[in-house]
């Protein structure tokens, strides 16, 4: 008798055995499918969500253009503070009329040590067009 309920238990052992392997094998494959899923969301979340660049397009004054989205896209990576304080009078001076604080601030900008060739480039550009701009307002009758 003893082998016989011997035999059975490792019968029921097995049997168990094999459930707790069906198991595993159906957890292992929601934990792949479940996975992937997360992975497809994250996926269709980031590409989603990023924001378009939005295109300015440079101001006209008087008839003159103005490029100050390229000023700045040129020295968006200055990261010198004085540099930066220097462009913001300047294009804040293109803005409110002010083309002597503009013409200043462009000025110390094209000599700035912090920017190089290609950035002074377009400053001196941009100084150029607030040029043609103030010689435009200085001839119109007022």
């Amino acid at each position: 008798m003893v082998l016989a309920g011997f035999a059975r238990d490792a019968e029921h052992t097995d049997q168990h055995d094999s459930i707790r392997l069906e198991a595993e094998a159906q957890m292992k494959k929601y934990a792949w499918v479940l996975g992937l899923l997360l992975i497809g969301v994250a996926a269709v979340v980031g590409t989603g969500c990023k924001k378009k660049a939005a295109v300015v397009a440079a101001p006209v004054k008087d008839g003159v253009t103005i490029d100050l989205p390229k000023l700045r896209e040129a020295l968006a990576t200055v990261t010198n503070r004085n540099s930066q304080r220097t462009l913001t009078m300047a294009t804040s001076g293109v803005r409110y009329g002010t083309l002597d604080t503009a013409l200043s601030n462009l000025e110390k900008l094209s000599t700035d040590p912090a920017l190089n060739d290609a950035q002074k480039k377009v400053v001196l550009e941009v100084m150029e067009q607030v040029k043609q701009l103030a010689e435009k307002q200085m001839a119109a009758p007022q």
